[in-house]
């Protein structure tokens, strides 16, 4: 068994608060098709990123198998009890919520966002994470056929 986290981030600035860049900008897929390189039991980490001005071409990150630091820095906490995994998320404002209880060959999907200031003008993004439980051999079919047994959003209205 692992845990397969996929990571979704779309970066912006005012500049797409508007059309036509927020009509593109909210195009951007909340799940897409997992890649399932690592099979072992272990954590892995499916980073995709979608920058302004370039909403329709993201870039990838290589998956990655990440240890206990880099699942916290993720904003993730995952305690395993039986046949199932505890998932809390560490809000921006450094505040863990309990998400929930994932079942064995299931997912879950949670969503946060932050506005920021830059030098000129406010930066925003938005972070979709799906994560997966199980037999990763099984992953890839069950995100694409089954729906999340949870969802939690965390998201804030930005101004």
């Amino acid at each position: 068994m692992g845990i397969h986290i996929q990571k979704i981030q779309t970066n912006w600035t005012k500049e797409s608060r508007s059309s036509p860049g927020s009509t593109l900008r909210n195009r951007v897929p909340e799940k897409l098709p997992i890649e399932t390189e690592e099979l072992s039991d272990s954590v892995v980490l499916q980073e995709i990123i979608y920058n302004e001005g370039r909403f329709n071409e993201p870039s990838k990150k290589k998956v990655l198998t990440i240890n206990e630091v880099q699942i916290r820095e993720q904003r993730l906490d995952f305690n395993y009890s039986d046949d199932s995994l505890e998932i809390g998320f560490w809000t921006e404002d450094k505040i863990r919520k309990k998400v929930g209880i994932l079942n064995f060959n299931s997912w879950c999907q949670i969503k946060t966002n932050r506005r920021f200031p830059m030098e000129y003008t406010w930066g925003y993004y938005k972070i979709i994470y799906n994560i997966f439980y199980g037999d990763l051999n099984k992953a890839k079919d069950f995100m694409e056929t089954k729906k999340q047994e949870i969802e939690m959003d965390f998201q804030s209205l930005l101004k």
